[in-house]
């Protein structure tokens, strides 16, 4: 853990002129996206355009199908309620991941949490920068861990309850 906060460290702090340059062209490439989602959220905040609408929008060329960050996304798609809503399961989802982490002494379980927790964990933070919208296929793989983290949740607390 410490090499890794040293090397995003020394990333951040002193970055290789190739990567500076990756960087830049990348932001060039995607803030028009990300503006374009905040333009739709300031237009339809309560409704949005509609789940996979994104793409059709003015200006969003049919390749670059999500705003590159799945907060804004998901807001410019759904509404601010959907946000809300997304926001309140990772809450939960983190909840719950600490809870049986930092209370079960079954190995296989905080095993378990831990890898899928760190999992949505990184999948949160890499959706800061990039995103697989909601309705995209791969996104299964983000409803399915959701599933396995409140079923081991649940099965916590029934065997926590039983003793």
């Amino acid at each position: 853990m410490v090499s890794i906060i040293i090397a995003l460290s020394i990333l951040i702090l002193n970055p290789s002129p190739s990567l500076k340059n990756d960087f830049e062209r990348k932001w060039q490439k995607r803030s028009p996206l990300l503006l374009k989602g905040i333009e739709i959220i300031r237009e339809k905040p309560f409704t949005g355009v509609g789940i996979n609408r994104f793409r059709y929008s003015s200006g969003v060329e049919y390749y670059s199908a999500h705003a590159h960050n799945h907060l804004i996304h998901i807001a410019a798609e759904l509404g601010i309620q959907a946000l809300i809503a997304y926001l309140a399961i990772m809450i939960g989802t983190g909840y719950m991941c600490l809870k049986v982490y930092w209370n079960s002494d079954i190995e296989w379980m905080r095993t378990a949490i831990l890898g899928l927790g760190g999992g949505q964990l990184a999948h949160f933070f890499f959706g800061l920068g990039d995103s697989i919208p909601l309705g995209a296929k791969p996104g299964i793989i983000f409803w399915i861990s959701l599933a396995l983290i409140t079923a081991i949740y649940n099965y916590h607390v029934q065997i926590g309850s039983s003793r």
